[in-house]
């Protein structure tokens, strides 16, 4: 495999939150695990297509940005603006504008950071 640009990594379960069809964003979110832990949401935004699996054990984020890298995963690199970001290795993808993360210390339940998602807190 090649070397590919790793966004960010964490060794934590996820899970998907959200999905508002209206503005095609995906939010992912890990829970805290302890008390003085902290709560991860990761949004991508303008999805065109994706492949996630519901939850993941660890989540890491490449940003593919080459032809032969994307070929790798068997995948075609989607024209600007679009980005292709692909989940744990291969394991999963997601074509879209962004994608960015928030950590805080907020409860599973708190409204995200990445607000508002209809009827989602």
């Amino acid at each position: 495999m090649g070397t590919f640009m790793r966004l960010i990594e964490w060794d934590r379960e996820f899970k998907i939150w959200a999905y508002g069809f209206s503005y095609s964003r995906l939010l992912l979110r890990s829970a805290p695990r302890f008390d003085a832990d902290e709560r991860i949401e990761v949004l991508f935004t303008n999805v065109r297509h994706m492949s996630v699996s519901a939850d993941v054990s660890s989540l890491s984020i490449d940003r593919i940005e080459t032809p032969e890298e994307s070929r790798e995963f068997g995948l075609a690199l989607p024209a600007a603006p679009d980005e292709l970001f692909v989940l744990n290795s291969g394991a999963g993808y997601v074509i879209g504008t962004h994608c960015q993360w928030h950590v805080d210390h907020e409860w599973l339940d708190a409204p995200s950071h990445f607000s508002p998602f209809r009827a989602v807190k």
